[in-house]
């Protein structure tokens, strides 16, 4: 999986009608998006400090396209967050925020450091692990 940096970020068309702070990088609820980790059919997943709580986020951001597709895809993204922020679990990824942005739906996400779920499960089946 390809990184996209800050520079790359100011030009993405996901992110084109996105507020900009005073170097042009885009932001979201005040959130400057640094790199994208990935993407996958539904939505990208954007690296971020968050300015105010100063720790690291990933910031994941529905396609506009899929929530015009299927309008019953916001309430569930809303619905997700709902439920998540009420878990508390070493096993899950917390959820700190999730809001709209113009046409953008976002969700501000604990960052975990290291490969994807994608990309370890994918090592995993090739060393053989059955199951996977």
């Amino acid at each position: 999986m390809s990184t996209q940096d800050a520079d790359d970020l100011r030009n993405d068309e996901l992110l084109a009608g996105t507020p900009r702070d005073a170097q042009g990088n885009p932001c979201l609820g005040g959130i400057r998006l640094i790199k994208k980790l990935g993407q996958g059919g539904m939505a990208a997943v954007f690296y971020a400090v968050h300015p105010r709580l100063r720790n690291e986020v990933a910031v994941k951001v529905l396609f506009p396209g899929e929530v015009q597709k299927d309008p019953t895809l916001a309430r569930r993204f809303y619905n997700e967050a709902q439920v998540a922020v009420q878990i508390n679990s070493p096993h899950l990824v917390r959820v700190f925020d999730v809001d709209e942005e113009g046409d953008l739906l976002y969700m501000v996400q604990e960052f975990v450091p290291g490969p994807s779920a994608d990309s370890f499960l994918n090592e995993a089946k090739q060393a053989g692990f059955v199951g996977l």
